[in-house]
């Protein structure tokens, strides 16, 4: 339901066993996470082990398997993408 603007609400009976679970689970946590939020990241987690999960997968960044050859980019990211970006004729300028 991330990213999604409409949300559905409804009502769970849990066992005994399940709501003790639960209760120790959240007083484990050091920011205790809303039972609603803990849930729905259940409910995700179970239909995504189960192949129903429609969730974009989440953003990774692999590396190019040959450098650029500069240093310092990820320190002087914003010179060197200026740099790129006035090299580029068709792109606007402001």
């Amino acid at each position: 339901m991330q990213g999604v603007g409409c949300v559905k609400r409804i009502t769970v009976s849990i066992s005994d066993e399940i709501e003790e679970s639960l209760d120790e689970y959240l007083q484990d946590q050091e920011v205790t996470p809303s039972l609603a939020a803990v849930v729905r990241v259940a409910l995700e987690e179970y239909l995504a082990a189960h192949g129903y999960s429609r969730r974009v997968s989440p953003f990774r960044i692999t590396p190019a398997s040959k450098g650029s050859g500069l240093t310092g980019v990820s320190r002087n990211h914003d010179q060197y993408f200026s740099e790129a970006f006035r090299s580029q004729p068709h792109l606007p300028r402001r």
